[in-house]
C-alpha cells in the first residue's frame, strides 16, 4: 500500500521539477518539431514525380526513369548509389551521375558505352562495345563494321569474345572499300567478301595482323585468284 501511494507523489515531483526548471516546455517543443519534420519528410507533396535522364542515345530515356526505381519514393529518401546500382546492371550504360532537384525531380546523367561493331543475325543487329558487351539492338543502319554470323547466338546483356570484336575491326581498317561483306561461322571462322565477288578467308582470331600482311603481299604480286585462304598464314592458299 505504500508503493502505490509513493508512485503519483514521484510523478507530481518529476512534472513539478520539468515545470519548474522550463525543461517541460522545451521537451513539447521538441516532440512538436519531430512530428512536423517528419510529416514534412514524408509527405506525399515531396515524391518524386519527374525524372529527368540526360546522354541517353542506345538507351531508351523511359525505360532508364523507369529503371532507377525512384519514382514515388520521397525525394528525401533518394539514394544515388543504390540508382546507379540499378542503371549500371543495364548492358549499354557505363556510369551515371544523379543529382536531386526539390521538390520532386532527379536528373540521371548518363555515360553510355561506345558500340564498335554490328553484330548481324536472324534475330537482328546487335551493337557491340570493344569488350565484347552486347549493349542494345539497333533498328537502322549505323556507320560501323557489320558482321554477318550465321551460328553464334547473341543477345543483349550477353557477350561475345573479344578477340572476335578486334579482328573485325583489324579487317575492316585493313580492307575499308574494299569490303562488301564481312561473315562468322563457327566452322570457318571470319571470311571477307570483296566487292570484286573475290573470297578472303581469316578464319579464326590468331594472327590476323599477319593474314593481313600475307593479303597485302598478294595483292602486289600478278596473281588473279578468286577465294584465298589464309586460315594458315604460313602456308596461304588460292585458287
Amino acid at each position: 500500500m505504500e508503493r502505490s501511494r509513493r508512485g503519483p507523489h514521484r510523478a507530481t515531483n518529476w512534472f513539478a521539477v520539468l515545470t519548474r526548471t522550463g525543461r517541460l516546455p522545451s521537451l513539447l517543443v521538441a516532440i512538436a518539431c519531430a512530428i512536423v519534420l517528419y510529416g514534412f519528410l514524408f509527405s506525399g507533396d515531396y515524391g518524386v514525380d519527374d525524372v529527368v535522364v540526360k546522354g541517353a542515345r542506345l538507351g531508351d530515356p523511359v525505360e532508364i526513369a523507369s529503371a532507377t526505381g525512384a519514382l514515388g519514393d520521397s525525394v528525401f529518401e533518394v539514394e544515388p548509389e543504390t540508382i546507379a546500382q540499378r542503371l549500371t546492371a543495364l548492358p549499354y550504360i557505363q556510369q551515371v551521375d544523379i543529382e536531386t532537384h526539390w521538390p520532386s525531380r532527379i536528373v540521371v546523367n548518363v555515360t553510355e558505352r561506345i558500340p564498335v561493331i554490328v553484330w548481324q543475325t536472324e534475330e537482328g543487329r546487335f551493337l557491340i562495345d570493344a569488350y565484347g558487351q552486347v549493349l542494345t539492338i539497333v533498328g537502322s543502319s549505323v556507320d560501323l563494321p557489320i558482321v554477318e554470323s550465321e551460328a553464334v547466338e547473341v543477345e543483349v546483356g550477353g557477350q561475345i569474345d573479344p578477340q572476335w570484336v578486334a579482328s573485325v575491326r583489324t579487317v575492316y581498317d585493313s580492307l575499308g572499300t574494299q569490303l562488301d561483306r564481312v561473315i562468322w561461322s563457327d566452322r570457318e571462322g571470319l571470311t571477307a567478301r570483296l566487292d570484286d565477288k573475290s573470297i578472303v578467308m581469316f578464319g579464326y582470331p590468331d594472327r590476323i595482323p599477319l593474314k593481313i600482311a600475307v593479303y597485302q603481299e598478294v595483292g602486289t604480286t600478278p596473281m588473279v585468284w578468286s577465294v584465298l585462304d589464309l586460315r594458315e598464314p604460313d602456308r596461304p592458299f588460292y585458287e
